[in-house]
């Protein structure tokens, strides 16, 4: 278990439910009307968690940041477009687990002890590892599909909408909002 204040646990986990309630209610952009797509194509966006916090701090002994600590993907999307009777418009989909979350790196206590136990003598410092690791811009971003393509900057909701095929869904998801309640 991590070890992180019980005030900053619950403030994300609050902020977390609250983020993934507007998610579920996100209302689609009427330019997405637009676009005719194959049968088989799902537009689709994908909960990403990226909490604000007024004064970014510390939140364990290894000096891990709160904002990047809690940072995450989720591999549930919900369907802005389709044309498909299995997973229709307003819909929600799960994606592939290791394409779309946000995982720890098995390999980052390993790197902590290490550093601890490196002797300090000028010796090169060792490139920082990343905590987390995730594979969505790998699996994914070839997917991306900004709704209005002469918007001149892109918003995290344009990196986290993707055209898909039905082949890339894992399952439809009766009810969103059962793993929050």
């Amino acid at each position: 278990m991590l070890d992180i204040r019980e005030d900053i646990l619950q403030e994300v986990e609050k902020d977390f439910v609250s983020k993934y309630n507007e998610f579920v209610n996100f209302k689609v952009d009427p330019l997405i009307d637009n676009y005719e797509i194959a049968p088989d194509q799902l537009i689709v966006k994908v909960f990403e968690f990226s909490p604000v916090f007024e004064d970014d701090i510390a939140i364990n002994e290894n000096g891990d940041m709160a904002s990047s600590e809690f940072y995450r993907t989720v591999p549930i999307a919900k369907v802005l477009k389709s044309d498909s009777t299995k997973y229709p418009t307003g819909s929600f989909v799960k994606l592939s687990d290791s394409g779309a979350s946000t995982i720890t790196n098995p390999y980052y206590d390993e790197y902590i002890k290490a550093q601890k136990d490196a002797p300090m003598k000028g010796s090169a410092k060792t490139p920082e590892m990343a905590k987390f690791v995730n594979n969505f811009t790998q699996a994914y971003g070839k997917l991306m599909f900004v709704v209005n393509p002469l918007k001149l900057y892109n918003s995290s909701d344009d990196f986290m909408t993707l055209i898909i095929s039905e082949g890339n869904v894992i399952c439809k998801i009766k009810e969103p909002l059962a793993y929050v309640s």
